[in-house]
């Protein structure tokens, strides 16, 4: 299910258009819901799925001052500066350039509010542009040595993260029945029954298929990380993130750090640096610190289920012993 966003304004034709225009757009993941009166957008503004407000023209603002909804204004003026009250957008441009206006603002606005949750836990972010990074050995061996200073909890959003080979055993629960708990409203719950601990780490098994993490709302998704931390009492939450762009917007609003493994070869060196240049547009200068690593290779064993404990212990163990003593 997509996040919604309510659209207001006098010109009627123009907004029409931008909605239909904005509905067709493959991959947004935001439904335009278009209202002719303050009183109906005033009323779509009472739905939790609803993201924000998109106004025609600063007037408009004023009439909505009261609602705590994320306020964004189509402007006439190419570079008109945000103001305190509302994001700004300029409305005569192309319609992709208005859609990640949009998206843009509404994950800053979302960043200010909600990085550390109700918790106070420190969200740790970890994703790549790139492949055979180990980049879910850097999220395990992180959360492990994490867990022996702070309750901590690893979450993969990978959608083969290889868990049940790699543990060598089955999930009956996983991140896929805390959905589907939060879509029917009962909450986390069942975070105690769904959890299991991995030498001090509390790991919560991944979803049980793809399809489960690309149905939701990436805001609902969200919601309940932090609602996890809450109910765990989690200091510490490490995400392992999958090379979903989409997905990833949902969360990164709640992570203090982040860390994008790399690899050194002129192919992955030109993804990183657009993923790179994407990733400074859409955290802007109040995003949190993020640092591109280059791991240290781990020689691979028979058994697959060795390869966990070999990782705390391997050049990679070491190196990130000295990264999060350096602030990490």
């Amino acid at each position: 299910m997509d996040e919604r966003i309510v659209i207001f304004g006098d010109d009627w034709e123009y907004l029409e258009r931008l909605a239909e225009g904005l509905a067709r757009m493959d991959g947004l993941s935001l439904v335009p819901c278009l209202a002719e009166t303050e009183e109906e957008a005033a009323l779509l503004l009472k739905d939790p799925d609803v993201s924000g407000l998109l106004l025609e023209g600063r007037a408009a603002v004023g009439r909505f001052q009261e609602m705590e909804a994320v306020k964004i204004v189509l402007t006439e003026v190419p570079g008109d500066p945000d103001g305190a009250e509302a994001h700004t957008v300029y409305k005569y441009q192309d319609l992709k350039e208005i859609a990640f206006r949009i998206r843009e603002a509404l994950l800053r606005t979302t960043q200010k509010t909600e990085r550390g949750g109700l918790s106070g836990a420190r969200y740790i972010g970890v994703m790549s542009p790139v492949g055979r990074t180990l980049k879910t050995g850097f999220c395990l061996t992180a959360g492990r040595l994490l867990s022996q200073r702070e309750k901590t909890l690893l979450i993969s959003f990978e959608a083969f993260s290889g868990f049940s080979v790699l543990f060598g055993r089955p999930f009956e629960r996983g991140l896929s029945d805390l959905l589907y708990a939060q879509e029917t409203g009962t909450g986390p719950d069942g975070l105690k029954d769904t959890v299991f601990s991995f030498h001090g780490l509390d790991v919560l098994p991944p979803a049980a298929a793809p399809e489960d993490l690309y149905g939701t709302a990436p805001g609902k998704i969200r919601r309940l990380v932090g609602e996890i931390a809450e109910a765990g009492a989690y200091r510490k939450i490490v995400l392992d993130l999958a090379a979903d762009l989409r997905l990833a917007a949902g969360v990164l609003p709640l992570m203090d750090r982040i860390y994008v493994p790399v690899r050194s070869d002129p192919m992955s060196a030109g993804k990183t640096a657009e993923f790179r240049d994407w990733l400074g547009r859409v955290l802007g200068q109040e995003g949190p610190p993020v640092q591109e690593i280059l791991l240290p290779d781990v020689r691979e064993g028979p058994d697959p289920r060795e390869f966990t404990e070999r990782l705390l212990w391997s050049g990679l163990g070491a190196f990130v012993r000295e990264l999060l003593e350096d602030g990490g």
